[in-house]
């Protein structure tokens, strides 16, 4: 058959039910009714988004409806084919209750299964297009099996694929909480953090169908589903195509998608990847920020516009859309597939700061670690552009201006420093160093500072300190010129008044950082910024990928005498003397692989668990109950038992935590609905291959755990976190909370407390890696280094004033930098970085708070080897007082004493630099236990 459509006069081919859209203008189609069935009539009035909804909904190339139940959408509004089938009818083993909507292709009931009595939403292909149309048979099982083959707690799940005398169908999960769509119907535009959220999670479930070559290609707010816990879920993966598989039935010509979130290339039947699901996401947060797509109109009319027109700026439509997020939008939103994010990660990684939970307090020491290598940078680009200031001062001097060339170099170099960091925050929000250290500088909007607030940001931080010491120093050097050994020592006395005041102004810029304000020191408080961490803890980090278990082989005879039709047996995982068995099966009609556990008790399956579709337990497919056995079928979840993962180097804290989170409120529901396993042991606690927490009713192998009886619900999460501290190190906080949990132990409600607690320490840093223990050095160079080896030489140049023995003068100077390195850890316990970085010393063996006395060890040790070298260079100065052999030369001093021991001094001096250069690699590497730490017995972990 064909139609003409009368807008382009474009011929349509079809066969079965007739098309409702024009494939080559978008006009609207209608042969209901109309005296000349090959005419089309356009759609004249202005459509927006939620009355272009009534059209398109749930809609997808072959006309499949799949809305949700209570969705506000009517795919009945478009004319389609009568199935044949209404309410009340039975399919298969389900019973219709419920029309949700009507395509082309078929229908979508909700139905419930007469034996299980599991409610689920029922996918029809209408009867006509089977004997009409074969194509649109196999377009409809390469549906089923697609969406069957995603898997992941942010996609619909798909129970079964059959057929019922001529009528094939699919069940997926009924989605109760109905679409984006809806919301945005019935309560308008989302808040930011809201709509980023939404969107976060659509990525998620998206990335499993990238990772596997799958394109879902219309992604669209009514095809997004909102869950029991107000989560998102991708659903309907009809319009999906598999770039690694044939293309044969996608029909050439046709266009397939929605055309408001269609990306160009669709519209054009250009190549599709990735970024085409990429437009469909931002032009879906578009519409939850705008309550509108971003065009609008008749179908022609989008069309027109996405393969044309530059989309609007969402901050036209909306209120309070940061800049920054406005212009991310805009990028998804462009023609060329080049110019958006490139994947799903870098678009995760770009929304991550309008989260709800994308960003955390930065630390202290991770700062420090960025202020000091911006200094270095800044002063290394200063260094570089400064070559030429001597030239600008002869200019000076031509014109009759005089200015004293220390003073102007360093004032320089000052401004040099000011504009890096005016420059890189204000139009970047990060520097060099703060990239490096994955933090970042926001305003209150959370947006990319404006100039005026880098600017004086800068000045207060970088500016008052430079200043004051620039002056100080300048005052010291232009009233004491080096005529004597007294006047060398008076000048280095006075030329630490310098240093000593900028670090001075810079703690006063800092006195107001607290950890409950963030850590806002006076230069955010007035410029109206703050720094965040968007890489932290507060993301949960998956572990690495590893092995999976993998089952046993059967031979030929053994399979053919295992009859769970229609599931096929592939291979054993355990089998019990009992009886009790679990196979790995394969479902032939969606192609999935399946969990069959054999033998198993009758009562072990209640009726209730068979309709739970939490994340955390597996979905039971199918149940057989007979008076000679008992088995039922569950979802595949390829991994390994929890327990045999916690001992690897890759379980830390920070990948452990969200699972432990996920094991409480686990347990807590299932605690509550009298839904736990018959026997709760630790080997039911399994672990899949992208680092998701499933808890089984039956152990899939056999236990490695010496003891693995029935315990309760605390015991067992107990028994998992001491098994992580038993072989990693975690932050004190984790040990706190152990300690609270095991107070707590029997008060009720206590794994929903224990939860939530984990929860939180989502936004405390907990690990110490080697970018934490840079930020460590960066605060010991800048502030314990000039303090203690200012005492050293204090210390050594008294003994020369007194003119004692230069070895006793270096005795002096040796015992005053360690007494004064042991006094800091005696008093701080640590000491100042150890303070500044958040972290405290423990003893290795227990983790408990190390004393005073072995912070005091450990402090010494830590300061010997600089020490040291720093006597052996107040020996050599001493050897020349006492020779009295120092010349001064242009205001510098050089030694001329001729010593035998002064070689030996200098030796020393290059063995301590080596030592303490080796010491600082070895405390990169292994953050947590340097060698002090081996000395002291102690071990840093996070507060």
């Amino acid at each position: 058959m064909q139609l003409i459509c009368e807008k382009c006069n474009t011929p349509i081919s079809y066969e079965g039910a007739p098309p409702k859209f024009c494939s080559e203008c978008g006009t609207a189609l209608s042969t209901v009714g109309d005296p000349d069935p090959t005419k089309a009539q356009p759609v004249d009035d202005e459509v927006d988004t939620r009355s272009m909804s009534d059209h398109l909904i749930g809609l997808d190339s072959h006309g499949d409806a799949t809305v949700a139940p209570g969705s506000s959408g009517s795919a009945a509004a478009t004319p389609t084919q009568d199935d044949g089938v209404g309410v009340g009818d039975q399919i298969g083993p389900y019973s219709l209750k419920r029309k949700l909507g009507q395509g082309g292709m078929g229908s979508v009931f909700e139905a419930v299964h007469q034996s299980t009595g599991q409610q689920v939403a029922l996918k029809l292909l209408t009867a006509g297009n089977i004997s009409s149309n074969e194509e649109s048979v196999q377009r409809f099982r390469r549906e089923s099996q697609i969406a069957a083959s995603i898997n992941h707690p942010r996609s619909t799940f798909v129970y079964e694929a059959g057929q019922h005398n001529d009528q094939i169908y699919i069940t997926m999960e009924l989605m109760p909480g109905g679409t984006l769509q809806d919301i945005v119907d019935e309560k308008g535009a989302m808040p930011v953090n809201r709509a980023v959220d939404c969107i976060l999670d659509m990525i998620e479930g998206l990335q499993v169908a990238h990772d596997a070559g799958i394109v879902h290609r219309d992604i669209k707010p009514s095809n997004s589903f909102v869950d029991d816990d107000g989560r998102i879920k991708v659903g309907d993966f009809g319009l999906a195509k598999s770039v690694i598989s044939d293309s044969s039935l996608t029909r050439t010509g046709m266009f397939m998608g929605t055309p408001q979130f269609a990306a160009p290339e669709q519209i054009k039947s250009g190549e599709i990847d990735e970024r085409t699901d990429i437009y469909a996401l931002g032009g879906t947060l578009f519409y939850l920020l705008a309550g509108r797509a971003p065009f609008t109109g008749n179908a022609a009319q989008v069309i027109a516009s996405i393969a044309s027109d530059t989309p609007p700026k969402v901050s036209e439509y909306a209120n309070g859309v940061p800049r920054a997020l406005t212009n991310l939008i805009a990028q998804t939103l462009e023609k060329d597939p080049n110019r958006r994010p490139l994947s799903l990660h870098m678009m995760r990684e770009l929304l991550l700061p309008y989260s709800t939970s994308g960003a955390s307090t930065a630390d202290i020491g991770r700062r420090m670690a960025a202020y000091f290598g911006d200094i270095m940078i800044a002063a290394c680009i200063g260094s570089i552009v400064g070559m030429f200031w001597p030239f600008a001062i002869m200019g000076l001097q031509k014109l009759g201006i005089f200015v004293d060339p220390f003073l102007a170099s360093a004032s320089f170099q000052a401004l040099t420093i000011i504009a890096y960091f005016t420059i890189s925050e204000g139009f970047f929000g990060r520097s060099v160093g703060k990239w490096m250290f994955g933090i970042r500088v926001i305003d209150h909007d959370g947006e990319t500072p404006k100039i005026w607030q880098a600017l004086l940001r800068a000045c207060l931080i970088v500016g008052i300190p430079f200043v004051c010491s620039i002056t100080t120093t300048s005052f010291v050097l232009d009233g004491f010129k080096m005529q004597s050994v007294g006047d060398i020592m008076g000048l280095f006395v006075k030329s630490q008044v310098g240093s000593l005041v900028s670090w001075v102004c810079l703690a006063l810029v800092l006195c107001t950082a607290r950890k409950s304000n963030g850590y806002r020191g006076i230069h955010e408080t007035f410029s109206g910024t703050r720094v965040v961490r968007l890489s932290g803890d507060v993301l949960a980090k998956p572990l690495d990928r590893f092995e999976v278990t993998a089952p046993e082989k059967l031979s030929n005879e053994v399979i053919g005498a295992l009859d769970f039709s229609p599931y096929v047996v592939l291979g054993r995982f355990r089998e019990e003397p009992s009886g009790e068995s679990v196979y790995l099966g394969k479902d032939p009609e969606l192609d999935r692989a399946v969990w069959i556990f054999d033998n198993v008790q009758r009562d072990s399956i209640n009726p209730i668990r068979k309709h739970l579709k939490r994340p955390h337990r597996l979905r039971v497919i199918a149940t057989q109950k007979s008076e000679e056995r008992t088995w039922y079928c569950t979802e595949s979840n390829p991994g390994i038992p929890l327990v045999d993962v916690l001992d690897r180097s890759l379980c830390q804290w920070p990948s452990v935590r969200p699972i432990l989170r996920d094991i409480a409120y686990e347990l807590e529901n299932a605690q509550e609905q009298n839904l736990l396993p018959a026997n709760l042991t630790p080997s039911l606690l399994w672990l899949d291959h992208a680092g998701r927490v499933r808890l089984l009713d039956h152990a899939v192998v056999k236990s490695t755990v010496a003891s693995d009886e029935p315990i309760s619900p605390v015991d067992l999460l107990l028994q998992i976190i001491d098994r992580t501290f038993d072989h990693h190190s975690f932050p004190k906080h984790a040990l706190a909370f152990r300690n609270e949990l095991i107070a707590k132990k029997s008060e009720p409600g206590v794994l929903e407390w224990a939860g939530d607690q984990l929860a939180e320490m989502g936004e405390k840093p907990s690990t110490w890696n080697w970018d934490d223990r840079v930020g460590m050095f960066a605060v010991t160079i800048g502030l314990e280094l000039s303090i203690i080896s200012a005492f050293i030489f204090v210390s050594g140049f008294l003994g020369v004033a007194l003119r004692l023995p230069a070895w006793l003068s270096a005795v002096f100077g040796t015992v005053g930098g360690l007494g004064l390195a042991g006094a800091l850890s005696y008093l701080l316990t640590g000491g100042l970085a150890v303070r500044a970085s958040g972290v405290a010393v423990c003893r290795n063996k227990d983790f408990r708070p190390a004393s005073r006395f072995r912070c005091a060890i450990r402090g010494t040790v830590a300061w010997l080897p600089w020490t040291l070298m720093m006597a052996s260079f107040v020996y050599l100065f001493a050897v020349g007082a006492a020779s009295e052999q120092i010349e001064i030369v242009n205001n510098s001093a050089r030694i001329d004493a001729d010593n035998s021991v002064i070689p030996y001094a200098l030796l020393l001096a290059l063995l301590m630099f080596v030592v303490a250069c080796f010491g600082t690699v070895w405390a990169v590497f292994n953050p947590a236990r340097n060698g002090q730490d081996v000395v002291a017995g102690t071990r840093l972990l996070r507060k």
